[in-house]
This record gives C-alpha cells, sequence and structure tokens, in this order.
C-alpha cells in the first residue's frame, strides 16, 4: 500500500505550529509532522488533539484528497476501518466544495 502523505497547512494555518510540528516535504511543501510511530504528532490514544484547530486538510478526514492531472476525487482513507462501512461511499457534496477551497488555497501559496 502506497504511504500516505502528512496534510498539508496552508500559509494562514503555519504559525498556529511549533517548527519540530512541521516539516517540508522533497517539494518544499509544509505539512504536519508525523510522531516515531508514523501518525500524526497531534494524534494521542486515537484522538487528534488539535481537533478544534485542525487544518482544513484534516477537516476532510477520513476523507483524503486525490488531485492528478486536473481532476478532484475524494476516497477514504484506507487505513480507517472504523470508517469504511459507516461512510457512504460518495463523499457529501460539501465535501467537495472544502477540497475545492483547499487546492485552491494551496495553489495560490504555489504561486
Amino acid at each position: 500500500m502506497k504511504e500516505l502523505r502528512a496534510p498539508i497547512l496552508m500559509p494562514n494555518e503555519l504559525e498556529q505550529f511549533f517548527d519540530d510540528q512541521k516539516v517540508k516535504d522533497e517539494n518544499g511543501i509544509v505539512r504536519l509532522a508525523r510522531g516515531h510511530d508514523g501518525n500524526c504528532v497531534f494524534l494521542k490514544w486515537g484522538r487528534c488533539s488539535i481537533y478544534e484547530r485542525r487544518p482544513l486538510e484534516c477537516q476532510l478526514y477520513p476523507w483524503l484528497i486525490n488531485y492528478e492531472d486536473g481532476v478532484l476525487s475524494l476516497r477514504i482513507d484506507p487505513r480507517c476501518s472504523d470508517y469504511q462501512s459507516a461512510v457512504p461511499q460518495q463523499p457529501p457534496a460539501y465535501l467537495y466544495s472544502l477540497a475545492k477551497e483547499f487546492l485552491e488555497r494551496f495553489q495560490e501559496a504555489q504561486d
């Protein structure tokens, strides 16, 4: 299974995290750091410890953003077995608008 990347941080989200809580990937994109166990540094006892101020990409979870060849799609995190049966196979429309907002912000930051 392909390794899932850590969530991307938007420019307006960077200041709320300390340097050891974020990392630049090979493309220079700033993401949340992962702990020694490979999980998000904010995942504590199976729950998000920053839920109220989590990044936009995290707000979509358990849906993951996939953007390839100009096509936006969402899929359920395959590691999240609790959601596999509980979540509808097609994401709700509001998630697409959140994902679109995320991609627009990301593209603006890259320009």
